[in-house]
């Protein structure tokens, strides 16, 4: 059950996403809340979640599961990151639409905080904005940080960053492409 003091934290597994995870854990610290960690699981439009696949050429396994053990063994890094802080974690990996599914789960939280790879003109309009959504319709304050540029990255910018993409993901559109 939430709290009204919980802060919902929807990361993406970007490389920003991290700076979200700091900051938040930050502010609950200060506010003796606690953070709820959440990662929302969305299958490639195009495959159906049962999907049968063999990832590696190995187990049979479903699409929904393949994505599910990514997400699992990805949010370690971000538990631990948020743990750094005296702060209570909890963690959901949920399946759906990302917007849909922050908003259900944000019933109860005093509030979100989320990062925004602040897209614009023609990346927003093709990609959208998860922030954006969640920003008009949650009944709750989000704080939406935008991302940070870094050397490393290897898009040319925030607004077409990729690095969220898992090698579950890619590995189940190569699936779907045969």
């Amino acid at each position: 059950m939430n709290d009204p003091q919980d802060i919902l934290v929807p990361i993406d597994f970007s490389d920003c996403a991290m700076d979200v995870v700091r900051q938040a854990s930050a502010q609950a610290e200060e506010s003796k809340a606690r953070i709820i960690l959440m990662h929302v699981i969305q299958v490639p439009e195009g495959i159906d979640e049962h999907t049968p696949i063999r990832p590696d050429g190995g187990e049979t396994i479903t699409a929904i599961e393949h994505l599910r053990r990514d997400a699992n063994e990805r949010m370690p890094k971000y538990i631990d990151e948020a743990s750094r802080r005296d702060v209570d974690v909890e963690v959901r990996i949920v399946t759906g639409d990302p917007v849909e599914a922050i908003l259900t789960a944000s019933q109860g939280v005093g509030r979100i905080v989320m990062g925004t790879h602040a897209r614009k003109g023609l990346s927003r309009l093709m990609l959208g904005s998860v922030a954006d959504n969640v920003s008009k319709r949650a009944k709750v304050p989000v704080e939406a940080i935008p991302t940070v540029y870094k050397d490393h990255c290897g898009a040319g910018s925030c607004g077409w960053c990729a690095t969220h993409r898992s090698p579950a993901l890619v590995q189940l559109h190569v699936e779907q492409d045969g």
